[in-house]
């Protein structure tokens, strides 16, 4: 399209194009910055409804505001031209650093956390991506991953699936099956509506192809490749890849939605528990050796029965105890490591029977968590007012209570709220002069 102007953004270079439009980078002369242009597809300037769609869910995404989420600045027309001004990321598409042999385990996670962090964020807001692959992430020259284009998946066309039965995906009906074929959920292909699953789905394949250098599903055509999504298990990751993230990415690819990750917070916390702690011991300095005092030696006889008598009786007063101690209290016998994540603070723990309650930090955020009694991944719970602490719960295991901490000039009263655990909103039961108030 031969535009050099759309509003006051000047198009400089077109980088990219797709079957969502081309895009340009421009300078935005009103705020003196380079921005990335979108230009709808001319089939979607020329279908009303098409165009209609597209920018109102690009309206909607245009509410995200995350580090590892492309911005979109304004949905708007020009001369009968719709397009989206969004945030210039420079970098790479992770599709174009991908090797033959796949990425090394440490950035598959790190890239892996980031993107999921930045479903998290949308999928809270009630926003699904439908079409998450490689071309869709930007990696920066800093190593930060970029989602790009949420909310704004190709709507893939009758011809692109060929075999496919029409009656099966709704290709026929108002809304037209979207994303990308390689990375699309088996739910989708059989024409139910894309969810927060089916990002997780097309996440893992992402996780997959970025350990391994290559996508889990191919086919000669449509059908093929169809087929295998919706009836082949993926092919095991080659042996280099470690167990636990091979773990991650078969749950993430399971074929029923219901058995998968059911969040991307839970993916998240998942990966999280792979990355290598960057704790290590300090080694004590080797002087230390040449100062530890020494006892003098023992050379009177008295000394030495003195301190045979002492050693004698702290064993008859040791055996003793432990013989009180064990006849009252239970002993320990085994014990199970719940929560890998580091991250618990400490503050009462509370249990409903099938999950244990505490506080938890992510991100420098504060609030509620739980872990399964049978261990697993550490959710954080999608509770409105953060920072928050977890004091107790209900005798029935059904509520619990929370206290926010109050900030600013109000850094004395706090709030105390009800918080559902089997999910739905918090409820204020008021306000206190501090936490010992509680």
């Amino acid at each position: 399209m031969a535009i050099e102007r759309l509003g006051h953004y000047r198009l400089l270079e077109r980088i990219g194009a797709g079957g969502m439009g081309e895009v340009y980078r421009a300078r935005d002369e009103r705020l003196d910055r380079d921005v990335a242009i979108k230009i709808l597809p001319l089939d979607a300037q020329d279908d009303l409804r098409a165009r209609d769609r597209l920018l109102e869910e690009a309206r909607s995404a245009s509410q995200l505001n995350h580090s590892h989420i492309c911005t979109i600045y304004e949905v708007n027309e020009e001369g009968g031209v719709a397009f989206i001004a969004m945030e210039y990321v420079a970098g790479r598409s992770l599709s174009a650093i991908i090797p033959p042999e796949g990425l090394p385990t440490e950035q598959v996670v790190r890239y892996g956390t980031q993107i999921a962090d930045a479903l998290g964020h949308a999928h809270h807001r009630r926003i699904v991506h439908r079409d998450l692959k490689p071309a869709n992430v930007t990696v920066t020259p800093d190593g930060i991953a970029k989602v790009l284009d949420f909310g704004l998946a190709t709507r893939l066309r009758p011809e692109e699936l060929e075999a496919v039965t029409v009656s099966q995906v709704k290709l026929g009906e108002s809304e037209p099956l979207a994303g990308t074929l390689p990375y699309m959920a088996p739910e989708q292909l059989r024409g139910d509506p894309a969810d927060a699953r089916s990002d997780i789905w097309a996440l893992g394949v992402l996780l997959y192809e970025m350990a391994s250098g290559h996508r889990p599903f191919s086919g000669r055509s449509g059908f093929e490749l169809t087929s295998a999504i919706l009836r082949d298990p993926p092919p095991p990751l080659p042996d280099h890849v470690s167990a636990g993230l091979a773990g991650v990415v078969r749950k993430c690819m399971l074929k029923d939605p219901a058995a998968r990750y059911q969040s991307a917070g839970e993916v998240r916390s998942a990966m999280e528990t792979l990355e290598p702690t960057a704790v290590s011991r300090p080694a004590l300095p080797e002087a230390r050796a040449s100062v530890r005092p020494r006892m003098a030696p023992l050379t009177s006889p008295r000394q030495r029965l003195l301190l045979i008598s002492g050693f004698l009786a702290i064993l008859v007063v040791a055996g003793v105890s432990m013989l009180l101690w064990t006849s009252r209290v239970a002993r320990v016998t085994a014990w199970t490591q719940l929560s890998f994540s580091g991250r618990v603070v400490t503050s009462p723990l509370a249990t409903d029977g099938s999950r244990i309650y505490f506080t938890a930090v992510k991100d420098q955020v504060v609030g509620p968590a739980y872990v399964s009694i049978a261990g697993g991944d550490q959710v954080l719970m999608a509770v409105p007012p953060r920072p928050a602490v977890l004091l107790h719960i209900s005798p029935d295991g059904s509520v619990l209570l929370v206290y926010e901490p109050g900030a600013g000039e109000r850094s004395d009263e706090g709030y105390l709220w009800l918080v559902p655990t089997a999910g739905g909103g918090p409820r204020r039961l008021g306000s206190t002069g501090g936490h010992d108030g509680a």
